[in-house]
């Protein structure tokens, strides 16, 4: 689950209708991290780099999807190119001996 500050949730440990806050911890005087907790009973809910990792992870996927239902093309489904033929092999002009990379153009 994803927490956000502010949240209003149900609390998994005390089952109350609380806010998510976001409660740093110390070692000494040195601040060494941040994590979410329920506002009613102060309880750890999720690390703030684990919360923003997975948040990272499902936009990430979100837009991918998104960008391919843009295309109208579907990730199961990789068309094949019409030139290229199963078990033919194949040359390109990147393997070429004549091949040439210039600043403008390249050559084959």
């Amino acid at each position: 689950m994803r927490y956000k500050n502010g949240e209003t949730i149900t609390c998994p440990h005390c089952r109350a209708q609380a806010m998510v806050t976001v409660q740093a911890v110390y070692d000494g005087w040195t601040k060494t991290g941040k994590f979410y907790a329920c506002s009613h009973c102060d309880e750890k809910l999720m690390d703030v780099v684990e919360a923003d990792k997975a948040a990272a992870k499902h936009r990430d996927c979100e837009v991918s999807r998104q960008f391919a239902d843009f295309l109208g093309t579907n990730e199961a489904e990789k068309p094949m190119s019409e030139f290229i033929k199963h078990g033919e092999e194949t040359q390109f002009c990147k393997d070429c001996v004549n091949y040439i990379e210039h600043p403008f153009a390249t050559r084959c």
